[in-house]
């Protein structure tokens, strides 16, 4: 057996303590209050759209005859994206105007999202 100080033993002790505590705390699911983690909360986007959205592509425009917007609004493509939890989204522009629109996949549905880098900017 190799020869090991005393307080190293203490050591390798305190080492795979903190491990073992540091990976139990990510395995453990903890409740949350934001307002992504209770689905009840979010914006969903009618089915019609929310199919429009499964396959669009950058550069795509279409006319949404069911819509936040209302009926017939045009909406333009910029981008598609994972967000940072990994989700599908995409950022658009409704009836040609200055403002975007960020939408994300939630559970099979789209939901709006606020685009927080746009927030941000004029804050």
């Amino acid at each position: 057996m190799p020869n090991i100080k005393p307080c190293s033993h203490w050591l390798l002790a305190a080492v795979v303590g903190v491990a073992a505590l540091s990976s139990g705390c990510a395995l453990t699911e903890q409740a949350s209050t934001s307002p992504y983690h209770d689905y009840s909360n979010l914006n969903y986007l009618p089915a019609s759209l929310s199919q429009q959205l499964q396959t669009a592509n950058p550069g795509q425009q279409f006319v949404a005859t069911e819509s936040p917007w209302g009926g017939n609004a045009s909406i333009y493509v910029q981008e598609r994206y994972f967000s940072a939890s990994g989700r599908t989204c995409v950022k658009l522009s409704i009836n040609a105007s200055q403002n975007n629109v960020i939408a994300c996949q939630y559970q099979q549905q789209w939901v709006l999202n606020p685009d927080i880098l746009l927030s941000a900017s004029q804050g």
